[in-house]
């Protein structure tokens, strides 16, 4: 599907496991959810990072309305589950799981002794770079080069 595209594809899930892989061989995963723990392996496994994995995390117990509200609400749970990680799992990044956490890296980041990645920006950082590499794609009308 992909290659039937006129411009660059590319997924956060695996845009994330390959950053995480550019810094270092073990990662760990840590979500809100623990429903998402299977599929967030899946995905490691299916993209060829799955050797990499050496933990996953998840917010036990957690409750939503809106997921648009999951970062405000479980910050505290992620933040302790990614030091618990860093220190515990003694990797060398952590993968933020799930698109609710966009962005939210940035803010725990400070509080953590590992690089912490949230799929969503390192899609977008992917993204940029392969836009530099195909200058005459049909994306350019859309800007995306900032």
């Amino acid at each position: 599907m992909r290659k039937q595209c006129g411009v660059p594809v590319v997924g956060i899930a695996q845009s994330a496991y390959a950053m995480a892989s550019v810094i270092g061989t073990r990662m760990s995963i840590v979500s809100f959810s623990p429903t998402m723990a299977s599929a967030l392996r899946k995905t490691a496994e299916s993209y060829g990072y799955g050797g990499n994995l050496v933990a996953m995390h998840m917010v036990e117990d957690a409750h939503w309305e809106d997921p648009g509200a999951i970062q405000e609400a479980l910050a505290d749970e992620l933040l302790a589950l990614c030091c618990l990680s860093a220190q515990k799992d003694k990797v060398h990044s952590i993968v933020l799981g799930g698109g609710p956490l966009a962005g939210l890296a940035a803010r725990l980041q400070p509080n953590v002794s590992v690089p912490v990645i949230d799929g969503t920006t390192a899609a977008i950082a992917t993204l940029r770079v392969a836009l530099m590499a195909h200058p005459s794609s049909k994306v350019d009308a859309l800007n995306l080069r900032a």
